[in-house]
């Protein structure tokens, strides 16, 4: 969790009752989940990387096995009926790279049967070729490539693809997003050298399934620890793959997953392991809430990880993945420490990570992430010495504004498939500098405009959550999901200018990215709780905000309300449609003039610069408005003419609407542009 305010006074005892304890017993289980050499784990299996480690084969005494029969019985149990092996309604790309990777495990048992002779050649082939009709089909209509979150996608289904096209002997996949994926894919591998693997870590180590082959694996067992190759057993499974020399440690990681992984033994896989610095951070509770053994472990842990790693985590855990900081979580270890009373400095993940315009996530990264910068920002806000940090502050604001400004409705990004985390982090993040700001403890640092935009970004996103929402008060249906709304939402009840919609506010799973997607049990529970504990708070009046408020001018007010008149169906009704608009008398026109015209003005319209400008969600809504508010004249034009055909009368005596539907349809429609 982020930081949050925290006061209020609980709703119900009860509830209150069952919160506290639950809350420890969840840390409690967290810490002694712990193992000493391993780490911590939570997350959900992938398909993904059990298909990786059911390619696994091992020769002992001259005699050739796979290595982990059970993983390929698993893909066996868990193919589809459509032959795929599962679709997320949230990416299309995690189906492409699960069934791809399960059918190139089937095609290599198909030719080397090896131990298991249970399973018939013809049921395997029956099998591939429904999975292969599959990837068809899923790559016909993959239109994310582009915006997918995935790691390494643009390196990972490429190589994929052509593997399996070996195996099988013919060329199989040509889609229409292929040249997309093909100039990502020149794109990343040109800032990549290969040879510098073999000394240096790299994230190329977190995908060895891409470079299989061209690579010298004998060479890369200097970046093994504990047996993980970068925390990722798909990886570390390929290692064992393409080295000619075996490594204990490896096959002794991938059994530890394999026994105590969330499949605890039935053949399927962990995609990340392990997670340690991940879910020790996203705890997020104080020591006002729970303070127990298991809270105190966890943050002793993370405060030992920045100070291993001299001021930066891992993602994963520094003992498996040594040297692979980034600033996701080492921002987030520092707000979690910050909770606890165990402050930590910041300077070494601004010296590692800040760019010229936003902090990376690590070094090569194909794009920004908001979620990121959103870390790095509540970091800082919670520092005790501020001021030294003024200028990352207003930079990271500044990228998020932009970035929320030029986002088309959902905002995404990388690291998690839903929308509502970004919005979360965002709603927290600026409803805590807008308290500094009330507080004078960001004087001079934003401007009154990007006060504004923060303000604005914190009202647009608290708006799409309520409208958004199910029938059902969820968010999509999905429990984490529905969580990230609710703490959004509790964060809004703090804002002065929401206080309007105080009421609506009130009454209102698989979501991590990696190759493809995971859900973390522990991160999901915290989740829960948090939402659970904040949602049943009795917050006092809403103050935050007050300064953007009162900074608004009382003539900058007056002027908006007279817009807001002047545009108003209600005057467009009564000085509108009862004369002529620009004073001359009407005139027959020939039919062409008239397409002229008309065809200019919609031109003029269209492609206006400010229009050019604007995000495609806008110009595709503009377009819709137009067309409505043409039309409307054009329906407009047809009754007036037969107004004027009717004997002498003020009143239209052949209407095709009652007044009340022309002023709901026609008549608003056609001053809709005005």
């Amino acid at each position: 969790m982020s930081g949050k305010f925290e006061n209020g006074t609980p709703k119900d005892l009860k509830t209150e009752n069952y919160l506290v304890p639950a809350a420890k017993s969840l840390l409690d289980r967290a810490f002694k989940s712990h193992h000493r050499h391993y780490g911590l784990r939570s997350t959900s299996c992938q398909v993904y990387d059990t298909a990786w480690v059911a390619m696994v084969p091992k020769t002992t005494d001259s005699v050739k096995r796979w290595l982990f029969p059970q993983c390929f019985h698993y893909l066996l149990k868990t193919q589809a009926a459509d032959g795929s092996w599962g679709h997320l309604p949230t990416t299309q790309t995690a189906g492409i790279l699960d069934t791809t990777s399960a059918v190139l495990a089937l095609v290599s048992h198909v030719r080397e049967p090896l131990q298991i002779l249970d399973v018939s050649p013809d049921e395997l082939s029956l099998r591939i070729d429904q999975g292969v009709a599959s990837i068809k089909r899923q790559l016909a209509v993959w239109n994310d490539v582009e915006e997918t979150n995935h790691i390494g996608v643009e390196v990972i289904v490429p190589a994929l693809l052509s593997m399996l096209e070996k195996e099988l002997g013919v060329s199989l996949f040509e889609f229409p997003c292929k040249h997309v994926l093909d100039r990502m894919h020149e794109e990343k591998v040109s800032h990549f050298d290969l040879e510098k693997v073999y000394d240096k870590p790299s994230s190329v180590l977190h995908s060895l399934e891409a470079p299989l082959g061209k690579l010298d694996f004998d060479f890369l067992f200097h970046h093994l620890h504990r047996g993980s190759m970068m925390a990722s057993p798909s990886s570390t499974a390929t290692y064992l793959i393409g080295a000619s020399k075996w490594d204990d440690e490896a096959e002794d990681y991938l059994r530890h997953i394999m026994k105590n992984g969330a499949g605890h033994g039935d053949g399927s896989i962990s995609g990340t392991f392990p997670t340690t610095h991940f879910e020790c951070s996203w705890g997020g509770f104080t020591l006002k809430q729970s303070d127990c053994d298991g809270l105190r472990g966890l943050s002793t842990m993370l405060f030992d990880a920045l100070k291993d790693e001299n001021g930066r985590t891992t993602g994963t855990n520094n003992d498996i993945a040594p040297h692979t900081a980034d600033v996701y979580d080492t921002a987030e270890a520092l707000l979690a420490l910050s909770l606890v009373d165990r402050h930590a400095s910041p300077d070494i993940m601004i010296k590692v990570f800040e760019g010229k315009n936003h902090f990376t996530t690590f070094g090569l990264e194909r794009d920004p992430s908001l979620t990121s910068s959103l870390h790095v920002l509540l970091s800082l806000l919670k520092q005790l010495n501020l001021c030294q940090y003024h200028l990352q502050i207003l930079k990271t604001t500044l990228f998020i504004c932009q970035w929320w400004w030029d986002s088309d409705h959902h905002v995404k990004d990388k690291w998690n498939l839903s929308y509502l985390y970004p919005t979360m982090l965002l709603v927290e993040a600026f409803t805590e500098v807008l308290h500094l700001i009330d507080g004078g403890n960001l004087s001079g640092v934003l401007d009154d405009g990007l006060k504004y935009k923060a303000g604005l970004s914190v009202f647009q996103a608290v708006l799409r959550i309520v409208l958004n929402q199910d029938d059902d008060g969820s968010g999509g249906g999905y429990r984490e999901q529905t969580c990230y709304a609710i703490l959004a939402l509790t964060q809004a009840r703090h804002i002065s200018f929401l206080a309007h919609m105080g009421d609506k506010i009130q009454s209102c799973d698989l979501t991590w990215t990696s190759k493809t997607a995971y859900e973390v049990g522990f991160v999901t529970e915290a989740y829960k709780l948090a939402a659970l504990k904040s949602a049943s708070l009795e917050v006092p009046a809403a103050t935050v905000g007050h300064s953007v408020i009162s900074a608004v001018s009382s003539s900058d007010l007056e002027q908006y309300m007279q817009l807001v008149h002047n545009t108003s169906v209600d005057s467009a009704v009564t000085y509108g449609p009862v004369r002529y608009g620009n004073g001359h008398q009407h005139e027959p026109k020939n039919i062409g003039q008239v397409e002229h015209t008309l065809t200019r003005f919609t031109n003029r319209v269209l492609n206006h610069k400010d229009v050019l400008r604007s995000s495609s969600c806008d110009q595709d809504t503009l377009r819709q408005e137009f067309r409505t508010f043409m039309h409307a004249h054009a329906t407009q034009l047809e009754e007036n003419s037969r107004f004027c055909k009717q004997a002498s009368s003020d009143v239209f005596c052949s209407p095709e609407k009652s007044y009340f539907q022309w002023v709901n349809s026609t008549g608003g429609s056609h001053v809709a542009c005005a």
